[in-house]
């Protein structure tokens, strides 16, 4: 028997339907500014095809430091291995893991639902983290030209145009490709620093909006995997959990009135300025 009263599961299924589609329409959004600013900077020649090698450095730092060991995701990015996975799956000794700083770009090799030649991602965590000695770590020649590469491999399409040329497959259907090899390929990126930063600032803005629309969602399956992770459950267990739930619903219900009542102008002119 369900520990959700119907009308409580009810509003909580609405609740995640509209917040993805909410989701979807700020990712849409991010993906429709790639590719105008792109478009319309190649044409007026604002924009210009880079090498990778270019802008990205391989960072060849090793975890001498004992640090903090992350995987990374497809929907989160650099994320804490044991928060994320509910274990580490890190080797008993990992110094020669490679690490990770805030605003590193980190490519995993390994494919993914999407992304069969694996996904690139920029660090959002401000302290020193590492990885498996499998990804590559590079150090981007500034922050902005690193937000716009994150969210522009966001797209599985550009993600796999710019890595097959490079991939070699091996036995098993595995990727072979070196860290100097990945970047060896070319990408459409802006020559202004001014126009980097502007893009860029209004990347993350956005993805600020997604994570507010994000975070009762994750605060909801915290609080379920806290109480499902309980195998002797107190008697009153159900009413108190419906309890919790429907306080939480009422909190899921405040953080979506704050989420529309937000003043969005700072993307609008920050849009705005982009088509300028």
């Amino acid at each position: 028997m369900s520990v959700l009263q119907p009308k409580t599961k009810s509003m909580l299924d609405e609740r995640i339907r509209l917040q993805n589609k909410i989701i979807e329409k700020y990712e849409s959004l991010i993906q429709a500014i790639i590719y105008k600013t792109k478009t319309n900077g190649i044409t007026k020649g604002s924009w210009q095809k880079m090498e990778l090698s270019k802008v990205l450095h391989e960072r060849n730092e090793k975890n001498i430091d004992g640090r903090t060991i992350c995987s990374v995701s497809v929907s989160q990015g650099v994320v804490n291995q044991v928060e994320y996975l509910g274990r580490s799956f890190a080797a008993q000794q990992t110094n020669h893991y490679n690490v990770v700083k805030y605003g590193d770009i980190v490519y995993t090799k390994s494919p993914t639902g999407d992304f069969p030649y694996g996904i690139i991602k920029r660090s959002d965590i401000e302290e020193d983290v590492a990885v498996s000695p499998l990804y590559g770590v590079y150090t981007p020649s500034n922050d902005n030209i690193g937000v716009i590469l994150h969210f522009y491999f966001m797209k599985p399409s550009n993600a796999f145009n710019y890595l097959h040329p490079l991939i070699q497959k091996g036995a098993k259907n595995t990727i072979n490709i070196t860290n100097l090899r990945f970047l060896e390929n070319f990408v459409p990126l802006p020559i202004s620093e001014n126009e980097a930063y502007t893009i860029a600032t209004t990347l993350k803005t956005i993805q600020k909006k997604i994570d507010i629309v994000l975070f009762p969602v994750f605060a909801f399956l915290r609080l379920f995997i806290c109480y499902f992770k309980k195998r002797t459950y107190p008697a009153s267990f159900t009413d108190d959990l419906v309890q919790d739930l429907q306080k939480l619903s009422a909190f899921l219900m405040i953080q979506w009135n704050i989420f529309h009542r937000q003043n969005n102008f700072i993307i609008c002119f920050s849009i705005l300025s982009l088509s300028e």
